[in-house]
């Protein structure tokens, strides 16, 4: 909204994401426990994800725009969340003096929840759906199989990255080497402006 920008590399989203998974590990968090965000678009979605994932916990992504306070609330609760991250919790600030060298022992197999989404909840209740990193990543690669993704390509994700189809394309491009595109938020102004841009 800002014009601001943040580039990453492979390399330094690997090391934000080994920095985020030892504060969470200092912070208590553990392999079964799920931390929650409420962020617009960021790459710190992204890489508390994959920190959770190191340790074996999971993540439930929050709906910035439509969750009400007791929706909010409720997922929380729902989810038995043992950490919250929102817009002042300031991800980079937090990690910048952690190590990139794990001070735990990596809890990444494959059948280890990865993110619990929420479902749109129109009757009742939302329903915490429960994706385990094989499913999410055999979901990816099929993905990038499917569509012929490649190191060389750009992918713009306006989506918010609580949805399953916003997480799965990120980590289809994660997978081949591709490079995301990510939005804070979708603005038809900016749309094109992106397009051009980045190609």
């Amino acid at each position: 909204d800002r014009s601001e920008e943040q580039i990453l590399s492979y390399n330094q989203l690997s090391q934000l994401a080994y920095k985020a998974a030892n504060f969470l590990h200092q912070k208590g968090i553990q392999k079964g426990d799920r931390i929650a965000f409420l962020l617009e678009n960021t790459p710190d979605i992204l890489v508390l994800e994959l920190a959770a994932g190191l340790l074996g916990a999971s993540s439930v992504p929050l709906d910035i725009k439509r969750d009400t306070e007791e929706r909010k609330q409720f997922k929380i609760k729902d989810a038995d969340v043992k950490m919250v991250f929102d817009s002042s919790s300031h991800l980079a600030a937090l990690v910048e003096r952690q190590s990139a060298i794990p001070v735990f022992d990596l809890k990444d197999s494959c059948e280890n929840e990865y993110v619990l989404l929420y479902t749109s909840g129109t009757t009742a209740n939302p329903k915490g759906v429960p994706l385990t990193l094989r499913a999410c990543f055999a979901n990816a690669e099929g993905i990038a199989k499917w569509q012929n993704f490649s190191a060389s390509d750009r992918f713009l994700i306006v989506l918010p990255l609580h949805h399953v189809n916003s997480t799965i394309m990120s980590l289809a491009q994660i997978v081949t080497g591709g490079t995301i595109i990510l939005s804070s938020r979708y603005s038809t102004s900016k749309f094109w402006e992106a397009v051009s841009k980045h190609r």
